[in-house]
């Protein structure tokens, strides 16, 4: 994720713990995992370890993390009509659906932020990447 600006401190390579997401997968009994990222190869690598159990949406991703926040990528979507406005029902989408999952793994993200006041301390537990 976009790491020049600080909003995200943690670089998405660095979150991908699966021994810390089997842990709380069997703990918490989850069957499906709900997975929220602006990046294809990051779906692809849960995707290849999760199988079917990984639900995503179908937004638009960059294909790898160019250090570039998902909205600030000029390059991305250029082709694409109305891509600010569908950028933001996309995320806004995400949001909704994290804040209907039972458990949360997030970074410090404005997304997770969201999840967590719209979910109004519903979750059984949060857990946050530092």
């Amino acid at each position: 994720m976009y790491r020049a600006g600080k909003q995200h401190p943690v670089p998405t390579g660095e979150t991908k713990d699966f021994s810390k997401i089997d842990r709380i997968i069997e703990e918490y009994n989850i069957d499906k995992i709900f997975l929220c990222s602006d990046t294809e190869s990051t779906v692809k690598l849960f995707r290849d370890y999760y199988g079917n159990r990984l639900v995503t949406t179908n937004s638009l991703r960059q294909i790898d993390d160019s250090g570039c926040g998902i909205h600030m990528d000029k390059t991305l979507g250029r082709n694409r009509q109305k891509h600010k406005y569908l950028l933001g029902e996309e995320v806004i989408t995400d949001m909704y659906l994290l804040a209907h999952c039972n458990v949360l793994l997030c970074g410090a993200s404005n997304v997770a932020f969201a999840a967590l006041i719209y979910n109004h301390n519903l979750y059984k537990k949060v857990f946050y990447c530092v």
